[in-house]
């Protein structure tokens, strides 16, 4: 099968695009439980603009954000001078980064895992998590449970999501339609944006599908052992039903 140009457009990664987007907090208590139970240094891998690096900071976690978009460092170092915590940031790529550090947490949160299309870049990526944690560390992963129903809909008809308002641009339109690429799990998701003066920005953000026995063995196949599959944030049992996939595993 030929590989194609899967991937994410600059505007979703825009550090105050992402901010509005994504304002939710409901999953920190989650983070925040885990972290204090490792009792280790933690790295959040994909950090984003430090939604969650940054309260855990708070709490005294001893967190390193990381992330591969500039742009969204940027928007993390405004976080932290707003929110008067500095917990350390760095630019890496979850399949390739090389630090000294050892981590009794490692977690890549709120699907940022179904931006690496290709097995090649799983399997980095798994490797390069599994040198980064302590003996005794866990990395928890987290992606949502595919709903075929959902993608469906959406392709049949664009779905108009909330309006946004966005600094520097102010209220804008968003739209949403997704075409699912079976061959290679990829749901194609293509952002409208329409601004008050009719100007339309048109946005990609391919995510990769893992289904739940896929994700069993990818993770046994490279060498995790799972502890927990849980189906959200409560901690509940994963059920065909489950909106999320968040695995906690131990190297094997």
């Amino acid at each position: 099968m030929t590989q194609q140009n899967y991937g994410v457009d600059e505007a979703v990664h825009s550090h105050e695009i992402y901010d509005v987007i994504n304002s939710f907090d409901y999953d920190i208590p989650f983070w925040l439980e885990q972290a204090r139970n490792a009792n280790g240094p933690v790295m959040e891998l994909c950090c984003g603009t430090g939604r969650i690096t940054v309260p855990l900071a708070k709490y005294e976690i001893p967190i390193v954000g990381a992330d591969c978009s500039q742009n969204m460092l940027d928007g993390f170092k405004k976080r932290c001078a707003r929110e008067n915590v500095f917990p350390r940031s760095i630019l890496a790529d979850m399949r390739n980064f090389d630090i000294p550090e050892r981590f009794s947490l490692i977690f890549v949160p709120f699907n940022s895992f179904q931006c690496l299309y290709s097995l090649t870049d799983i399997e980095a990526a798994l490797a390069c998590i599994r040198r980064h944690l302590s003996p005794t560390g866990r990395f928890i992963l987290d992606v949502f449970n595919p709903s075929i129903e959902i993608m469906v809909d959406r392709f049949r008809e664009e779905q108009e999501n909330e309006t946004l308002n966005v600094p520097a641009k102010g209220v804008v339109r968003w739209k949403e339609k997704c075409r699912y690429d079976a061959a290679a799990q990829v749901n194609r998701v293509t952002w409208t944006f329409i601004f008050r003066d009719g100007k339309k920005e048109i946005q990609r953000l391919d995510m990769r599908c893992f289904y739940p026995q896929e994700l069993l063995v990818l993770l046994k196949a490279n060498g995790f052992i799972i502890e927990n599959f849980y189906g959200g944030y409560d901690c509940s049992q994963f059920r065909s039903e489950s909106s999320k996939q968040i695995l906690i595993c131990r190297p094997g």
